[in-house]
């Protein structure tokens, strides 16, 4: 899963040595992140929904972390009531996790990330 994740993630950002670390090190790969979400996240704080969750028909995880400064836990439970036609909807809080919990250690996010991610996956 890691690998599935860090290969597109990265991409699209500077290569590995084309920019300087701190210290004049040679930076490692970079993760570029449009400023989309922003703007996404802007309207949803304004009630403002993008597309109709009722029309996703595929099994359906949400996640988000307890601790995620971003992720408000009524979003979650707002798309996990909008999913009325998906095979199966869960929305899952993960204990202590932050909006980072996908780049977390085990035991501060990651773990139960994984987790919850297999368990929905064998089920």
């Amino acid at each position: 899963m890691r690998a599935a994740y860090r290969e597109p993630a990265l991409r699209h950002g500077p290569p590995a040595g084309t920019a300087t670390a701190p210290g004049g090190q040679p930076a490692p790969p970079a993760f570029r992140n449009p400023t989309g979400p922003l703007v996404d996240a802007f309207y949803l704080a304004q009630g403002r929904q993008f597309y109709d969750a009722g029309l996703i028909r595929a099994r359906t995880l949400v996640l988000r972390g307890e601790d995620d400064f971003w992720s408000r836990p009524e979003d979650a439970e707002l798309l996990g009531r909008h999913l009325t036609r998906a095979a199966e909807a869960r929305v899952r809080t993960l204990p202590g996790a932050s909006h980072y919990l996908h780049l977390e250690r085990p035991g501060f996010g990651r773990d139960r990330l994984l987790a919850e991610v297999r368990d929905f996956l064998s089920g």
